[in-house]
């Protein structure tokens, strides 16, 4: 449910709702709506799903080999990471969530292109859509003009 005045911000309602009994507020976690910390669903945004607020109050624990291998990788989906699938999107594909757990490769000679397919760039064909026909990946390797 949504109590848009029972929330911190709003002093829970001037006062007139209490502050959830299960939830502790930590020092250093600031949300918005702490009465979703520990309400039995892993919020995986920031800051719910962070140190600070405990995985979102205990709720994001179960995902705690994801948060130990990637601290800093924060998602919306922890499963799509390292499922086979390059999601060749932030934040996904970048340094602190392992480019996509290892879905999306570098290309050998692009150090700074990730695609699904490396073996498409430089093929002899255009690949005229991101992330290969991109600067970093050399436009598609040469086969895409800039």
């Amino acid at each position: 449910d949504y109590f848009p005045y029972n929330t911190q911000e709003c002093a829970f309602d001037g006062g007139d709702c209490p502050i959830p009994q299960e939830v502790e507020l930590l020092p250093g976690c600031v949300v918005s709506y702490p009465e979703k910390l520990g309400d039995g669903n892993c919020d995986f945004r920031l800051p719910y799903n962070s140190p600070e607020c405990n995985r979102d109050g205990g709720d994001c624990i179960v995902s705690i080999q994801f948060n130990d291998g990637y601290p800093y990788c924060y998602v919306d989906s922890p499963p799509a990471i390292g499922d086979g699938y390059c999601y060749d999107f932030p934040p996904y594909n970048t340094p602190e969530c392992g480019y996509d757990g290892g879905d999306c490769i570098q290309v050998d000679g692009y150090p700074s292109c990730y695609v699904d397919d490396p073996t498409a760039i430089g093929d002899g064909y255009c690949y005229d859509f991101p992330p290969y026909n991109t600067p970093e990946c050399g436009y598609d390797g040469g086969d895409c003009s800039p």
